[in-house]
């Protein structure tokens, strides 16, 4: 798989990250992010099946964080993708995490470079 390819399929589960983060489940009076929890599990897990090529896991990175960030400032209307809560802050600061670890993983990866 090369760059491009990562890249798209990091933009693609980051896509589909920004809802599924919105779920969860009250239980005794407690919140259970378990959308926000599988999203971010998704995405690295995605990540980490690439590391036989470098290149497709620094893309997968690159397009899972920059969608991310790239969404962050909201629309010219004011509205906003992410809400100002715990789920929403926790997709924005996992989700650089996560490809912070991706991108490690894809620069360390003795993997194809291509």
């Amino acid at each position: 798989m090369t760059g491009a390819a990562g890249a798209l399929l990091g933009v693609t589960v980051a896509l589909t990250a920004i809802p599924a983060h919105r779920h969860g489940s009250w239980v005794g009076g407690v919140l259970l992010p378990w959308g926000l929890l599988v999203a971010l599990a998704a995405a690295l897990g995605c990540g980490l099946a690439l590391r036989d090529s470098a290149a497709a896991t620094i893309g997968f990175a690159l397009g899972w964080a920059g969608l991310l960030l790239a969404l962050m400032p909201g629309g010219p209307g004011g509205d906003y993708v992410y809400l100002n809560d715990v789920r929403g802050w926790g997709l924005l600061g996992g989700g650089v995490v996560v490809g912070v670890v991706l991108l490690g993983a894809g620069l360390g990866s003795r993997g194809a470079p291509g």
